[in-house]
């Protein structure tokens, strides 16, 4: 079923997007769901991500929708939810090297803002994904997985939910007080403008709508800056492709004379394909 899905993907995601139905199969040019006696049709899925052998499939399947999106229309099964996102979920929940496909599955859904079950408590799964698998799977200086997973939630386009997202992250798992370390804060301000920097690139935002973006997200995080001088991180991004350091951004009015501190050569998205094998 897994396979069948993978092979004949084009037509399967034509048959299903805005049905509000995800999983089934084609015949003949038209979509017939599956069924079980709970009736949800995404039982296959789920049943899947228990087995290690079948979670590289389900990932196939994930990155396939993924890149669909980031080059067309995305693919909702309805109007709240992607084509994709419980599966992507399952997996990530299975197996911490799936987090990756979830965070990229969420990365290519950007522009639109629909995915509400990362955090919503709504939905037939029980919703809250994101703090289902942060609680799941935690953050540590030394776990990149897990903490690039972490930092993918505290910059986002256009989420008019992220501050509040972001103070559920603070208060119910922790992060306010891991922040009091000063070298992780300094880790997760690095991650973070590396990931703003990703994401504002990719999705050809503006210098000064990007500045707001991360405006909103480092006020959010309890890491005070100006609107001014988020809006020149951004500008120095795309520009020689630096960033302020912690220290310059809590001291503010950055000089653009000043030295920076390089952004990481590979992009965001390039450091997990280790990850992904």
């Amino acid at each position: 079923m897994l396979r069948n899905h993978i092979d004949k993907y084009h037509q399967y995601i034509d048959a299903v997007s805005d049905k509000g139905v995800q999983y089934g199969e084609v015949k003949d040019g038209k979509f017939i769901p599956r069924t079980s006696k709970s009736g949800d049709n995404e039982l296959d899925f789920w049943m899947a991500a228990a087995h290690p052998e079948y979670r590289p499939l389900i990932n196939e399947f994930v990155e396939m929708v993924s890149n669909a999106n980031f080059g067309e229309k995305p693919r909702l099964r309805d109007k709240e939810t992607p084509i994709g996102a419980m599966v992507a979920f399952a997996n990530a929940l299975a197996d911490k090297q799936y987090l990756v496909g979830h965070r990229r599955l969420v990365d290519s859904l950007m522009p639109i803002n629909c995915y509400a079950g990362r955090f919503a408590a709504k939905g037939a799964d029980g919703g809250r994904h994101v703090p289902r698998l942060i609680k799941k799977w935690g953050y540590k200086v030394d776990d990149n997985e897990a903490l690039d997973f972490l930092v993918a939630q505290l910059v986002a386009i256009d989420n008019k939910a992220q501050k509040e997202e972001t103070e559920i992250l603070l208060n119910e798992f922790g992060l306010a007080d891991a922040l009091k370390d000063k070298a992780f804060k300094k880790l997760v301000y690095k991650k973070l403008m590396n990931r703003a920097d990703y994401i504002i690139s990719r999705n050809d935002i503006s210098s000064k709508a990007g500045g707001l973006y991360l405006f909103d997200a480092l006020n959010a995080l309890g890491i005070k800056c100006s609107k001014d001088d988020a809006y020149m991180c951004v500008y120095l991004m795309d520009d020689i492709g630096s960033y302020p350091s912690l220290e310059q951004l809590e001291k503010g009015n950055i000089n653009e004379d000043d030295d920076f501190t390089p952004l990481d050569e590979k992009s965001y998205d390039d450091e997990d394909d280790d990850d992904d094998e």
